[in-house]
């Protein structure tokens, strides 16, 4: 709270050593603390009584989502995608693949870009097409339309897990255990292993040519 403020290290340079000085800073320390519990717990609250109300959570909207009046409603054009793209890596295709003939049959993502490996794989693994989607440190889960059933996504999710637990054995022979585990923390997405000249690293699956500073 005074850190957000710019007062805390204010306070901190008028703090002496002298026992007071501990005091109040210890003080100041555990108000911090405080203020930011707070503001955690008000913001779940408020998630938590939209999701009540049957609100939809969150700016971005989902391919194969309209929101309308806070509510996410199915668009039944991209809907039909969503389907495609579980339905096709449940009979066999790659990610790359299924993101290739999409775009060859001009698709296009809700930002008019193409679709991207990544893109299809953020898909595959959003359990909110099923309908329910739990955000965490909130009891209720969020709800919306769905556009699969939750068979659909299990069988998938596990297909994505037996893919994930090949790969972390690299063409190398060197196993990267944390591949399709370790999510990125600046934009959510798995991460790969690779390596270059003997450097082993993780990399964002939105790099097309990972190296070392990628990781």
């Amino acid at each position: 709270y005074y850190a957000s403020r710019g007062l805390g290290d204010v306070y901190k340079r008028q703090i002496t050593d002298s026992p007071e000085g501990i005091l109040i800073e210890g003080l100041l320390e555990s108000m911090d603390e405080y203020f930011s519990r707070e503001l955690s717990r008000k913001c779940k609250r408020g998630i938590r009584e939209s999701i009540i109300k049957g609100h939809n959570f969150g700016g971005r909207v989902l391919y194969g989502y309209d929101r309308k009046d806070k509510r996410f409603v199915i668009n039944e054009e991209q809907a039909v995608n969503v389907r495609r793209i579980f339905k096709s890596y449940l009979s066999g295709c790659t990610i790359q693949s299924i993101a290739d003939q999409l775009n060859a049959d001009g698709y296009r993502t809700n930002y008019g870009n193409e679709f991207k490996r990544y893109t299809v794989s953020d898909i595959l693994h959003n359990d909110k097409y099923t309908g329910i989607h739990y955000i965490d440190g909130i009891e209720e889960p969020e709800t919306c339309p769905a556009i699969i059933s939750q068979t659909t996504f299990e069988r998938v999710k596990e297909k994505l897990n037996q893919s994930a637990h090949r790969s972390r054995e690299h063409t190398t022979g060197h196993t990267y255990a944390l591949s399709g585990l370790l999510q990125c923390g600046v934009c959510g997405r798995y991460v790969c292993g690779s390596s270059v000249e003997r450097k082993y690293f993780y990399y964002c699956l939105l790099y097309t040519s990972p190296s070392p500073r990628d990781a």
